[in-house]
């Protein structure tokens, strides 16, 4: 399984994302669960892939083995 993409939303090199100073503490909270959220999607993505293909070859396996 090979890892195509991996992206946020924001950017960090782009100032208009992430201003140098945030006066709001409740807007850096909120910019930061966001990229928490992303990263946490796309870890549970791919371990949901990662579950699918090793039931995959499992299967597979047992199949090959019953009927030999």
């Amino acid at each position: 399984m090979a890892i195509t993409t991996f992206s946020f939303t924001k950017d960090w090199t782009n100032p208009t994302d992430f201003p140098t100073i945030e006066t709001s503490e409740a807007q850096v909270r909120a910019d930061l669960q966001i990229l928490h959220n992303e990263t946490r999607d796309k870890i549970n993505e791919l371990i949901g892939d990662y579950n699918v293909t090793v039931a995959s070859a499992l299967t597979n396996a047992d199949i090959d083995s019953a009927t030999q």
